[in-house]
């Protein structure tokens, strides 16, 4: 286990087998990214039933546009970055500012975190991200000390 909660296989020679943030299931972590062709997916019943859920948040391969939607209707998404048109499309949740922004690797698209809602010392606090097992997107932070946390949720408009 990395500290940055990335697990890692490793051979005999320190080469790389396997590694979790490569195959993320509910959650993103911070130094984590999503690249185009991959999803978040919701757990069925939160801390009950942790198989596959009925939620995504997917960056779209064809256009890179960031979808969030209940995957397995015919739902389009009730949420989308209008990201669309994009090369190199990547969701980044930066490990220095604890934010979450999309990028075409050049610029950044668009900012995820409403920041007024984040900590004033973001060292001070355990973040991570994730999909609900209700559909919702959202940002946690929890005190490293005394315990006291918050829940937000990432995307501007739902």
């Amino acid at each position: 286990m990395e500290d940055d909660g990335n697990f890692v296989l490793k051979n005999s020679s320190s080469g790389v087998l396997w590694e979790s943030f490569d195959f993320p299931t509910d959650t993103i972590l911070p130094g984590q990214y999503l690249d185009m062709g991959q999803a978040l997916f919701s757990s069925a019943n939160g801390t009950v039933d942790y198989s596959m859920g009925k939620y995504r948040l997917e960056i779209q391969q064809t256009d890179g546009n960031v979808v969030l939607s209940a995957y397995r209707t015919a739902d389009f998404g009730y949420w989308n970055s209008i990201t669309v048109n994009n090369n190199n499309v990547r969701l980044v949740f930066d490990n220095t500012s604890d934010t979450l922004f999309i990028t075409n690797g050049s610029s950044i698209i668009s900012n995820m975190t409403l920041t007024a809602n984040l900590p004033d010392s973001v060292r001070d606090y355990y973040h991570r991200a994730m999909i609900t097992d209700k559909g919702d997107f959202q940002q946690l932070f929890h005190r490293k000390v005394n315990g006291s946390g918050c829940i937000f949720r990432c995307l501007k408009e739902l």
